[in-house]
This record gives structure tokens, C-alpha cells and sequence, in this order.
């Protein structure tokens, strides 16, 4: 059974421009992150608390108003799990640092009354994560947590012993005590693993080692203490975000998506014993992007791919009726991000470009849905842009798929144009709300977002097109689809600008130093200038993974003169285009050591326009509301004064 999303709604009707503040788009939204408790009493989301993401808790029933819980005064706290019994674990680091730590927070058993300040304030979360281990600093991550047969254990990962490795922990949390599990078998000299595989028992059942030439093999044992045993060998295609692991519940088998065998990610099983792999479900074009899964059998219900809106595959037929539910809930694509009381209570997200993010309840014994709460009750009041598939081929032959975003109402000439690449860079853009392409239609501009080579999504020919052509195949898709667009009378060839964040920086970066005859202007935020650097200052707990990186970007010393043909930084004097150059001190990803300095020495000899935007308490991304004001603010006047867009003074 094939369900499609419904069609697209008609564009707004045109009329005057609105300027939509940055605040809405861009300040705290109003509800983010939402979750159950396992026994679908409570709902929890993180929501502002003066100003700062904090977590709220509140009945499902609606029987009592939402209360804050936490009450932290600087990032803020959005990353959390509602566990059985009333408590809350939370993960946050320190200013944007990566090392994550482990809080448990109490939860007041008063949601029934009408709480006061005064109690919400008694409730302090406790750490039971170590803030620094035996070599510095420590990161700590949830592995495995199954409430409806272990509600008082958890298993997490964390390098307290080493700072390049993750040992498997069991945490219990009724009194927070952390226990040593399993040793990561890097400590012995063996290869190590970067993931820890956990049946849902919490038995640990092997792990995933990185190998040199960058694909991963995973390793399993049959019997505890038994040596772990090689069962399947994933090619560095499988290596992606959208590579799922789970045990089913009688532990015989994996359930993944996997491109062995294959030509893009499929769901399958994989037999624990020989590995054999059994197909579940599979697209031969395109990389399975979600699985739902049953928490009380940890079987698969349904199958999503993505090749530009979401298109969903019923793997369970007993799930059929819920599916068709789920997908009429609204005009946007659907995702469950959510279940309860044994899978019977369902928590969906759905998404559409004109609208801000919904959340609804979905109960699956009445297939009645109930709507939530929109992630921006403010952005409802205003005009949003549709977002436009399209496809086109780049000049090798290679299919390009991605999203147009035009201003409503926008006269039917050639208009200014951003060219947005997304991070990763093995990731990818969807048909989905997207704040900054909003923010850019409404000042008037074209907004492209294609998905280059080496984007997830489109199968594993798609994803090695991208191997070591940073600054080369890759760059080319992203001029080649302003090409299309430029002949397609859309984009003012003469007012294009490149903007990104990440691997998309570094790709502005490029455009402003190789193409700086195509760009008007530039914007590049948290983006490597040099890629040597980029490979060889990794953080310590993400050694193991550097070996991917030699063969998707290249190798430090083998590949030093191509690296540097195509790193900013050696090819600064290049540099013909105004640049917006924003990063951040405690960026782990794009370290300080990137030399930013240089690009600003040429933009100063060059006499070339430039802003440098640096954020002292911030790490690979921004997360403060008057760091992201900071930077939108200064990107929409540079984008007006290079390009000529609107700007708002606020």
C-alpha cells in the first residue's frame, strides 16, 4: 500500500509584503521538542522561560496548564526524555562545547492541582554524569532505554576513562547510580566502537568499528563474554544519518536500513547469527529516510522515502487504517516522533514550507486525532512562501533534485536570488517549514536549495558522486543549478548571493573565492577555510571516525595538494566578492585554528567589503536568542546592500 502526501495548497493569494520580524522566525519558538511519558500521562515539550528554553511538563488530559520544570538562565535545555516513574533525564552541554552531561530531574507528582512558582522552583536536577573524567572533559549519550520492560534502567555511553572512547554505562533511575557495563574494546588494542548495539533487554549485544578505508563492520557476540565476531560489513555509502539499528524484541535480529546489496537504503532485517539480509521494504532509486517502528514488538509498521516530498510505504498491514489517519491529518508530511501506553498512543509532527511545525496526539484505539500546539502560534498570522520541487541535470549527468522558494506575489521577472546550501554535507534539504527561506522569500529574494552530490536521500551512486569533490563536482552542482535557474528567467544573474552554515559555509566560502564572478555576495557561517584542518583537529572522541573523512574529503598527507587547491584559506588572495564571515569560540567542528585571519588580511588588501561576526559562548551553530538576532540582523543588511532584498530594522 503506496500513500502519497496530499497535494501542495494553492500559493497565498499576492498582495502587499509583509515584513515578518526576525524575532518570529528566527527568537525562541513557543513549543519545540515534544514527548510522552511512557504511560501517555504526561506531555512535555521546551518552551521559553524568560526568554531561555526550558523544559514544561503538563497532563496529556489537559487537566492542568503546562508548568516549567526546569529553570536554567543561559542556552537553555530542549534535548530531554520523559522516563517512567515521574522523572525527567536531561542532556546539555556547556556553551555549545558537545560535551553533553546527564541530568535527572524529580518530577512534583502536583500536575492535577494548580501548581504555584513556589514548588516549581523546589525541583533541581541532579548531574549523574561526570562533568570531567580521568582526561578532561566528558561527553556522555543515551543508548538505550526500553520503559515497558526496564522503566528504572537506561544505558549510555560516555568517555570517562579515555576522551576517544565511549565505555557503555547502565544508569539507574531511581538513585542515579552509574555502573561500568561493557569496556569499549579500543582499550585492548582491537578496533573500537563509535556505536554500542543493545537488545531490549539491555543486554550488550556488540557494536559498530570503524575501518581505514572508512566503511564500518559490525560485530556482535553470542553470548556475554563471548568475543565480539564480525556479522556485516557496511560500505561507507551505509555510513549515513539515515542508517537505523535496532534489535526486534526476540534479539534474533536487526532491524536497518542498509544499501548491502542494494543501490540506496532499504529496510531490512539482518539475521544475527549469519547476517543474511531480508528485505523489508525498498525504493530502487531512493534511501529509506524514516522507519516507524512498534515499541511494543520493535517491528517495523511503515517505511518513508523522500525524493522530494515524503512518500509513505505500510510495511504492517494491521497498521493500514492509522497510516491513512495520519496522513490526512493535514496538509504537510507527517512523522511519528512519539509513542505511549505500548504503542498505543502515537505522537506526530507534520511539516509544510507555508507553515509553522504541528504536533498532534493520535490514539491509535479510536483513530482519533487530537492537534497540539504549532511550534510559532505568532508566524500563523502571516503569509508564508510555497516551496517548489524541481529537478534538472548537472553538466556530467547527474540528476539534481531540490526546492524553489519564491516571494508571494513576486512580479514574473528575473528576482534576486540566494543560493542556500545545506550542511553536512551528507544530510539533506526537504520539502519542509525552513525559517531561513522563508525569512529570505519575504525579503523579496528567490531562494534555491538543491541537493548536491554527496546528499543523503538519493541513493549510494548519489551520495560517492560527492567523494573528494569538495570545491569541484559538488561546487559545480551549485552553480550549475543557478545556471538552470538563471535561463529559467527566475534569478537576476547579476544579484545572486551563496549562503551557508557548515559544509554550506564552506561552499560560500568558495563561491566567494573561485566564483566570484557568479556571486554578488557571500555569507558563511561555522565553515572550515582550511581542510587539512578540518580533518586533523577532531575532537578526540571523534578519532575513529577520521578514516571516513579521509575518503569522503581526503587524506592529510596524501591528498595535502588537492586539499589545498580547494581550501579557502590557501586561496585567499583569490578573493573578489563582499564576505560575511560569522564563527563561534567553542565551535569542536570548525575549530579557532582555521585561520579565518586570512581571509580577512586579503578581504583588507583587496579592499573588499566584509563583516566579521565572532561568538564568544556559542559552539557549532547558534543557540542564543541575541547571538541569532546578532547574525540575521547583519546577514539581511548585508544581503540588501550587496543584492538589493528588503530589510527590516527589526
Amino acid at each position: 500500500m503506496n500513500i502519497a502526501s496530499p497535494a501542495q495548497p494553492p500559493a497565498p493569494a499576492a498582495g502587499p509584503r509583509t515584513l515578518i520580524p526576525r524575532r518570529v522566525l528566527f527568537g525562541p519558538p513557543d513549543r519545540i521538542n515534544p514527548a510522552l511519558s511512557p504511560d501517555g500521562r504526561l506531555l512535555g515539550f521546551a518552551a521559553p522561560l524568560q526568554g531561555v528554553m526550558n523544559v514544561w511538563i503538563q497532563p496529556v488530559d489537559g487537566s492542568a496548564p503546562a508548568r516549567p520544570v526546569t529553570h536554567d538562565r543561559g542556552r537553555g535545555i530542549t534535548e530531554f526524555t520523559l522516563c517512567a516513574g515521574g522523572r525527567l533525564l536531561i542532556s546539555q552541554d556547556t556553551d555549545g562545547d558537545e560535551n553533553w552531561r546527564l541530568s535527572l530531574l524529580d518530577l512534583p507528582d502536583q500536575f492535577n492541582e494548580q501548581p504555584g512558582d513556589q514548588v516549581a522552583e523546589q525541583a533541581r536536577p541532579r548531574l549523574v554524569t561526570p562533568e570531567h573524567g580521568d582526561h578532561g572533559p566528558v561527553q556522555a549519550k543515551v543508548v538505550a532505554y526500553h520503559p515497558q520492560w526496564h522503566p528504572d534502567r537506561m544505558l549510555i555511553a560516555a568517555n570517562i576513562g579515555n576522551p576517544g572512547l565511549h565505555d557503555l554505562y547502565r544508569l539507574d533511575l531511581t538513585n542515579g547510580e552509574l555502573r561500568l557495563v561493557e569496556s569499549n574494546p579500543g582499550h585492548d588494542g582491537d578496533p573500537p566502537f563509535v556505536e554500542w548495539l543493545v537488545d531490549t533487554d539491555l543486554h550488550v549485544r556488540g557494536g559498530m568499528a570503524p575501518n581505514p578505508d572508512g566503511s564500518w563492520t559490525v560485530h556482535v557476540g553470542d553470548e556475554p563474554g563471548a568475543p565480539w565476531r564480525p556479522l556485516l560489513h557496511l560500505p561507507v555509502d551505509d555510513v549515513t544519518p539515515d542508517t537505523r539499528i535496532a534489535f526486534t524484541r526476540d534479539g534474533n535480529a536487526l532491524v536497518m536500513g542498509t544499501s548491502v546489496q542494494a543501490k540506496a537504503l532499504r529496510l531490512a532485517y539482518v539475521d544475527v547469527c549469519d547476517g543474511a539480509i531480508t528485505t523489508i521494504d525498498a525504493d530502487p532509486d531512493h534511501d529509506v529516510v524514516q522507519a516507524w517502528l512498534d515499541p511494543a514488538r520493535v517491528e517495523p509498521v511503515a517505511a518513508v522515502y523522500a525524493p522530494d516530498r515524503n512518500r509513505y510505504q505500510l510495511v504492517d498491514p494491521d497498521f493500514a487504517a492509522d497510516l491513512e489517519a495520519l496522513t490526512a491529518l493535514d496538509e504537510g508530511d507527517v512523522s511519528v516522533i512519539g509513542w505511549a501506553r505500548g504503542g498505543r498512543l502515537l505522537l506526530a509532527e507534520t511539516t509544510a514550507p507555508h507553515a509553522p511545525v504541528r504536533y498532534y496526539l493520535y490514539d491509535r484505539d479510536t483513530r482519533q486525532a487530537r492537534f497540539l500546539f504549532h511550534e510559532s502560534d505568532e508566524l500563523t498570522q502571516y503569509a508564508l512562501a510555497p516551496m517548489e520541487p524541481f529537478e534538472l541535470v548537472a553538466r556530467d549527468g547527474l540528476d539534481l533534485r531540490g526546492y524553489l522558494t519564491r516571494p508571494p506575489g513576486a512580479p514574473d521577472e528575473p528576482l534576486p536570488t540566494v543560493l542556500v546550501v545545506h550542511g553536512g554535507p551528507w544530510a539533506r534539504d526537504r520539502w519542509e517549514f525552513h525559517a531561513e527561506a522563508q525569512w529570505l522569500a519575504n525579503r523579496g529574494y528567490a531562494v534555491i536549495q538543491v541537493n548536491y552530490r554527496g546528499s543523503s536521500g538519493y541513493g549510494t551512486a548519489h551520495m560517492s558522486a560527492g567523494d573528494r569533490q569538495w570545491g569541484r563536482a559538488m561546487q559545480n552542482d551549485l552553480l550549475d543549478t543557478l545556471t538552470h535557474f538563471v535561463n529559467e528567467g527566475v534569478t537576476d544573474a547579476g544579484r545572486a548571493a551563496i549562503y551557508g552554515g557548515s559544509y554550506g559555509g564552506y561552499a560560500a566560502l568558495c563561491g566567494a573565492v573561485f566564483n566570484g564572478d557568479v556571486f554578488g555576495c557571500a555569507v558563511a557561517a561555522c565553515a572550515p577555510t582550511d581542510l587539512t584542518t578540518l580533518i586533523t583537529s577532531l575532537p578526540p572522541y571523534a578519532q575513529p571516525l577520521r578514516e571516513q573523512l579521509y575518503a569522503r574529503v581526503g587524506h592529510p598527507d596524501h591528498d595535502a595538494d588537492w586539499l589545498r587547491k580547494v581550501s579557502p584559506h590557501a586561496n585567499a588572495d583569490h578573493i573578489r566578492t563582499p564576505l560575511l564571515i560569522a564563527n563561534s569560540v567553542n565551535d569542536v567542528r570548525v575549530t579557532a585554528a582555521q585561520r579565518v585571519d586570512t581571509l580577512i588580511t586579503a578581504l583588507d588588501r583587496h579592499e573588499i567589503p566584509y563583516r566579521y561576526l565572532k561568538f564568544d559562548d556559542e559552539g557549532h551553530g547558534l543557540v542564543r536568542p541575541q547571538n541569532r538576532e546578532t547574525f540575521y540582523a547583519a546577514v539581511e543588511e548585508f544581503l540588501a546592500e550587496h543584492i538589493g532584498g528588503a530589510c527590516s530594522p527589526s
